[in-house]
């Protein structure tokens, strides 16, 4: 028989090893789900609902307004970018590098309902923040005749 993996005092009590576990590396993927590339990288975001609209807030420090591509297709946001690494033109010799440069691609489904037609993006101190404004109709009253034979 195989060897069962450890679980920790903490994982036990809860009962969450398998299905979290699991979960946490599906969705903490180093590059999107859907992407064939491994040379993608994913940036944190942050996605919210206000009564207006859906907001899409992702992380993208050291970029332009111009290094971004964004679309959306049968209803999915897509976010793509591609962050420039420093001019490494000197000679430097390079202790650490955390940061992901190169392109990255986040892909957000969205609610039915989304007015696409006023989507509107601001880049600014680092974030790239995509507002897309609910489609509203006030509740109103109306009179339906009922026929007879």
């Amino acid at each position: 028989m195989g060897r069962k993996p450890s679980r920790s005092p903490e994982e036990e009590s809860k009962g969450t090893f398998g299905f979290n576990t699991v979960f946490d590396a599906f969705f903490s993927s180093p590059r999107p789900m859907f992407s064939l590339s491994t040379r993608l990288w994913n940036p944190p975001a942050d996605v919210y609902e206000t009564l207006e609209e859906l907001v899409v807030k992702v992380e993208v420090a050291g970029m332009t307004a111009e290094d971004f591509d964004i679309s959306i297709k049968n209803n999915c946001l897509v976010v793509r970018g591609c962050r420039h690494d420093n001019d490494h033109s000197l000679q430097i010799h390079v202790h650490n590098v955390e940061v992901r440069y190169g392109g990255f691609e986040r892909a957000f489904a969205l609610p039915s309902g989304m007015n696409v037609d006023e989507v509107h993006a601001a880049y600014d101190r680092g974030f790239l923040t995509v507002r897309l404004p609910k489609r509203f109709q006030p509740p109103r009253q109306i009179t339906i005749p009922v026929e007879t034979d």
